[in-house]
């Protein structure tokens, strides 16, 4: 990244968290919590996405200087906590336990099948044509509509 970007992306960084820190969630709608959830979540993935497209120095920068993985956590578990269920973290972007690749047990995929991404997601766009009966599957109608929403935000991102 260039040095102004880093620059400016540091500064802006600072003022937003600082914004959100200063924020009383008890005195927020839920319209606005909800607000705040979605932009900590998304300048959260802005960081992830930097990493894994190989910004790693200048985004150690930015990190370092705001310390902003963990007050961006700090804030989203705050404003979730705040707006209860059903606004779990699932909803976005950042969730309380992170997951760290390198422990994922890789013997648990021993035997199935290695796929080229594209052609995995024709496979599912073609298994979408018919419909598939999924009722039975959720001790309640609640649970399917929960597993239906997480799906759609799956979908979306995949897109």
């Amino acid at each position: 990244m260039d040095r102004v970007l880093i620059l400016f992306l540091t500064r802006y960084y600072q003022v937003r968290l600082q914004d959100f820190e200063q924020l009383d969630p008890e005195h927020c709608t839920t319209d606005e919590l909800l607000k705040m959830a979605a932009e900590v979540s998304s300048l959260h993935k802005f960081i992830m996405d930097s990493y894994e497209e190989g910004y790693t120095e200048s985004t150690n920068r930015i990190v370092s200087q705001t310390d902003a993985l963990k007050r961006l956590q700090r804030v989203l578990t705050m404003v979730l906590q705040r707006l209860g269920p059903p606004y779990e973290p699932e909803r976005f972007y950042l969730c309380p336990e992170l997951v760290n690749i390198d422990n994922i047990d890789m013997e648990q995929f021993e035997g199935g099948q290695t796929f080229e991404l594209l052609a995995y997601l024709d496979h599912i766009d073609h298994q979408s044509e018919s419909a598939i009966e999924i009722g039975h599957c959720f001790e309640s109608a609640d649970q399917q509509q929960r597993w239906q929403n997480k799906t759609q935000v799956v979908m979306t991102e995949m897109v």
